[in-house]
């Protein structure tokens, strides 16, 4: 097991022997005599919150309410946040953030705003100006589907210009949804002209109904028309990017599953700030479904294990990847089985399930989509492809990942049926991975299968999210051996997987974040080279690659998309190895890397300039800023408080604050 040592995270074991092993027969005593004493803390910690605090609703996930570290009662299952150098990171990054934002002047669709749900009356598209790889020179999904999560995080915790501008950039999507009236030149022919067929969405663009019916090629349905008094306008997924004629091989279409994924989960988001209208809510539960069905494959697209089990697999976009075919009508345009594990996001679809359960009604029936054959879809199955999609994508997780917390670009997914075709039957996505088949690779968007790279980067926010926002049910996942039967002796979750890489920088970087003032280099500014020895070799850092991850990173650890995410791994507790004072204090250590005062723009692939490299002003840099810092220092946790400065519990609305808004989730 890459993964773990005696139970313990690999580098604990490591770390603090003394506290990680010993012998056998003495560990069912320890482990009864931790119980016993973590349920007497428990007992005790709850008595004095019975007797101060003004009690708040818990979600019902968690067994007893979920505070930060900087909250007079933290019980063990709560997440760690950074404090006011957190903070202040995370102000920095989102002005750096919104100094790429423009307002939208053609080049993704103006919607009417009469056409659209109320919340949009007088607004004005923004897009947001992408750069670098197959983002250079147009407006993508993955931008605007960050700015989304981003601006709708804060607009739930009350912050009105992010409400503002969440909605300029939802109505962004929702015209790059609907796509172009006019016609567009025809990238592969100089002197012709195309008419594209409306909606878009995730579909082919030149194929009557390729985004509306599950039938049609690519499968799945990617916008959904309204229906009723609360349907207006479009929704659904977006093409990937716009001009939509600006990809030198052929239209740019097709949506990007990370990009629809952080696109609804900020729009989940924007709908608690505008207290649920029901022409919003329609938009919203519209988008859903086409997340579903056009990335995770909803209704017919799946394996099922051998205890019964559907599991249902993130796809690369709505074309191609995950477990779509690899001949047929229905075929995968390329790179069959593969996927992109970075594009996993189980925070993103336990939300948009809970948020479907808790909002139904009866009317959405109808934009459900149909199986292979004519027969209804239900929200029971909605809700069981979500939780396929979680099943399955940590179990590949875990086959492309290493104990440092590096993860690959791209992985193997590949489940054949019998006859090539079939979109469903017995089967193990996992069997083979890392590998596509017995020893196959992918790649896409120019990066390397195996390596730890611009794709791979985004993994450890994503699953810090999923602990943040669901740490119990985080830790409870369902692990299988590679021929699909439950397997008790894998451990690996969340927490696990965040411990991991937090193990890694407290046992090789040069200094102890924990402890003030032991990283700090000139000035009160964090020494980047103490912390760096943990991932970059040429500082002596170990091998960071593993028989799931066997290619070098590229870039490296200097590149601020790299670096960035990786700090959110300290938002897990991390008994016994450190403290929950401990790791708020790593989180402010990484907090106080840049320079404010000189920022850097250097093109990611050039990693020789330090501290320049380490924040960033360039496009993709600047998204991996500001999101980790968005999770760690506490911003995205709060969507039901006053304030949308990103303030701990224990400084805005009580200690017990924070989780109230959930229930209306559950």
């Amino acid at each position: 097991d890459q993964h773990l040592v005696d139970g313990c995270p690999h580098d604990v074991a490591e770390v603090a022997p003394n506290k990680c092993s010993g012998k056998q027969q003495f560990l069912p005593f320890r482990r009864a005599f931790a119980v016993l004493v973590t349920t007497l803390a428990l007992i005790v910690a709850c008595a004095a919150a019975v007797a101060s605090w003004r009690w708040t609703q818990a979600p019902r996930q968690f067994l007893e309410p979920v505070t930060s570290v900087q909250s007079e009662v933290a019980l063990p299952l709560g997440p760690i946040f950074g404090g006011k150098a957190a903070k202040d990171a995370f102000t920095l990054f989102r002005g750096v953030w919104r100094d790429l934002y423009r307002n939208n002047s053609g080049v993704v669709p103006e919607l009417a705003s009469a056409d659209l749900p109320k919340a949009f009356r007088g607004v004005t598209a923004k897009i947001v100006v992408s750069s670098g790889g197959v983002a250079e020179g147009g407006v993508v999904s993955e931008g605007i589907g960050y700015g989304i999560m981003v601006e709708g995080v804060q607009a739930a915790a009350g912050d009105r210009e992010s409400l503002n501008n969440g909605l300029a950039l939802m109505k962004a999507w929702l015209g790059m949804v609907q796509g172009p009236k006019h016609s567009v030149k025809d990238p592969k022919h100089a002197n012709a002209s195309l008419s594209l067929i409306t909606p878009v969405g995730g579909g082919d663009g030149l194929v009557a109904e390729s985004a509306t019916k599950v039938d049609l090629p690519p499968y799945g349905v990617s916008a959904i028309a309204p229906q009723g008094p609360n349907g207006r306008g479009p929704s659904g997924v977006a093409a990937w990017k716009y001009p939509i004629e600006s990809c030198s091989w052929g239209l740019c279409t097709g949506s990007a599953t990370d990009a629809d994924e952080d696109a609804v989960f900020g729009m989940i988001y924007l709908a608690h700030a505008l207290d649920y209208p029901l022409d919003f809510m329609d938009t919203v539960m519209r988008a859903l479904i086409a997340v579903a069905s056009a990335d995770l494959g909803f209704p017919d697209l799946y394996r099922t294990l051998p205890d019964g089990t559907k599991v249902f697999v993130p796809k690369g976009g709505s074309k191609w990847g995950g477990l779509s075919p690899a001949d047929g009508k229905l075929k995968s345009s390329f790179n069959h089985g593969c996927i992109n594990p970075s594009y996993f996001a189980p925070a993103s679809y336990r939300l948009m399930r809970d948020f479907a359960k808790k909002h139904w009604r009866p009317e959405f029936d109808a934009y459900l989509p149909t199986h292979i054959g004519g027969g209804k879809s239900s929200l029971a199955e909605l809700v069981e492809a979500f939780n396929g999609a979680i099943i399955a994508g940590y179990n590949l997780f875990y086959r492309s990942s290493c104990a440092s917390g590096i993860v690959s670009n791209w992985a193997g997914s590949r489940a054949d049926c019998n006859d090539g075709e079939s979109l469903n039957c017995q089967g193990v996505p996992w069997a083979t991975t890392p590998h596509v088949g017995k020893s196959g690779t992918c790649t896409a968007s120019g990066t390397k299968w195996g390596s730890w790279g611009k794709d791979a980067c985004r993994a450890p926010w994503r699953i810090a999210m999923d602990y943040v926002l669901y740490p119990e049910e985080s830790v409870n996942v369902a692990m299988y051996s590679e021929d699909g039967r439950v397997d008790p002796s894998t451990h690996f979750n969340s927490k696990v997987y965040l411990n991991n890489m937090a193990s890694w920088y407290k046992k090789y970087a040069k200094c102890d974040g924990g402890i003030s003032g032991s990283c700090t280099g000139r000035g009160a500014a964090t020494d980047p080279n103490k912390l760096g020895a943990a991932f970059v070799a040429e500082l002596g850092a170990p091998k960071v690659t593993c028989g799931n991850v066997p290619f070098q990173p590229e870039p490296n650890w200097w590149a601020a998309e790299m670096s960035h995410p990786t700090f959110a791994s300290f938002v897990a507790p991390f008994d016994p190895l450190l403290n929950r004072s401990e790791s708020s204090a790593w989180l402010d250590t990484f907090a106080k890397l840049c320079n404010t005062s000189n920022l850097g723009s250097y093109d990611d692939e050039d990693t020789s300039h330090g501290i320049l490299n380490l924040c960033s002003k360039t496009y993709f840099q600047a998204s991996q800023q500001v999101i980790s810092a968005m999770v760690s220092s506490g911003t995205m946790q709060m969507p039901g408080t006053s304030s949308g400065s990103g303030s701990s519990p224990s400084t805005q609305g009580g200690s017990n604050s924070w989780p109230s808004w959930l229930p209306w989730l559950r």
